[in-house]
């Protein structure tokens, strides 16, 4: 479904105003995959997007140039973000709600790694006491709300910085 999204979008955008096909692709490619970006990532998204919608040479030689104005476009959208409201009672106020404790084995620490945001971590008893973003993630852990600090206000606007 996202890719037959962003390829309608692509297309509608490579007729359009005279935008490129291939940044909208990076755009997309960008947030479907939440900033995280690998070679695998961008092999796989290209060719899926291929096996709907072949790419020109020309749009194929811009992709590396295209992502890293995609990638520019988000950090600069972040830091406009975080401008307009730069009081830091006010960034942490934004996440009240957002930012939970849990208690896990040690052995289930990878696994939250992977599908978590995870702002901080230290040993407790037996297992770890993990700090996490996002309230579906927190509440599926069991956590408890915890409040919002910097840490969490900046691991949410830069969600791939890690300590």
């Amino acid at each position: 479904p996202a890719m037959r999204r962003a390829r309608r979008e692509a297309e509608r955008q490579r007729c359009a105003r005279g935008r490129l096909l291939i940044s909208a692709l990076c755009r997309a490619l960008l947030q479907a995959g939440h900033g995280k970006i690998t070679d695998a990532r961008c092999a796989a998204y290209l060719a899926g997007f291929q096996s709907v919608t072949v790419l020109q040479r020309r749009e194929l030689l811009l992709f590396p140039a295209a992502l890293r104005c995609a990638i520019l476009e988000a950090v600069a959208a972040s830091c406009r973000k975080l401008s307009a409201s730069s009081e830091p009672e006010t960034l942490t106020e934004e996440l009240r709600g957002e930012v939970f404790e849990s208690e896990v084995p040690l052995e289930k620490l990878p696994e939250i790694y992977r599908r978590c945001q995870v702002s901080n971590e230290r040993r407790c008893g037996t297992g770890m006491l993990v700090r996490t973003i996002g309230r579906e993630t927190g509440l599926a852990l069991g956590g408890r709300e915890a409040e919002p600090g910097l840490e969490d206000v900046y691991l949410r606007y830069f969600p791939n910085e890690r300590r």
